[in-house]
């Protein structure tokens, strides 16, 4: 005999075994027919999707402390999600739900299909603490010719410890006689 499974306009000739991974979850139309002579008799199955029993947080970050507009990366966390079927399997493809702009303490909520696990972080302020001159060995001039500090990089340096390269809102001054040949201290 043969089996055909039918959802929709899908068909699917399973011999005697269907591969559970091949089939959505939803209403499908079973026909066993047996080809001599050929007969064939229909039911109707109901595959269901597996669903999350719990979730627990292996991993979290080493700190649970942002700053401002910073994010949390999902590769930072180990969630294990545990389901009706007795299996269990590590996540990597989950949300986390956090208010990463608003100073103080909160519970963000890591969601996976219907359910949720949470955690505590603080938000900090992200302040500038300074800034940053990258390397100025291309900076230079030859007597009698201008400075050229196209090349200079300057960043500005966050509380976080994250640095940003700045294209404006510095300015450059210097005491230096372009007509003297030498290095300055």
């Amino acid at each position: 005999y043969d089996i055909l499974v039918v959802r929709s306009h899908q068909r699917q000739r399973c011999g005697r075994k269907c591969h559970r991974q091949s089939l959505a979850p939803g209403t499908y139309k079973v026909t066993v027919t047996y080809m001599y002579p050929e007969i064939t008799s229909s039911f109707y199955i109901y595959v269901s999707g597996k669903s999350v029993v719990s979730l627990r947080l292996l991993k979290l970050p080493a700190g649970l402390t942002i700053y401002q507009g910073q994010s949390f990366d999902n590769a930072d966390f180990e969630l294990h999600a545990t389901y009706d079927n007795g299996k269990s399997e590590i996540i990597t493809d989950f949300n986390i739900e956090y208010d990463n702009m608003q100073l103080g303490e909160y519970t963000a909520r890591i969601y996976y299909m219907d359910k949720y696990v949470a955690f505590d972080y603080t938000v900090l302020e992200l302040k500038e603490t300074g800034i940053e001159i990258g390397d100025t060995s291309q900076v230079g001039s030859y007597a009698g010719s201008d400075l050229d500090f196209s090349k200079l990089k300057v960043y500005v340096v966050y509380n976080s410890g994250e640095k940003k390269l700045l294209s404006a809102g510095y300015t450059l001054s210097h005491e230096i006689d372009s007509t003297f040949i030498g290095k300055y201290p």
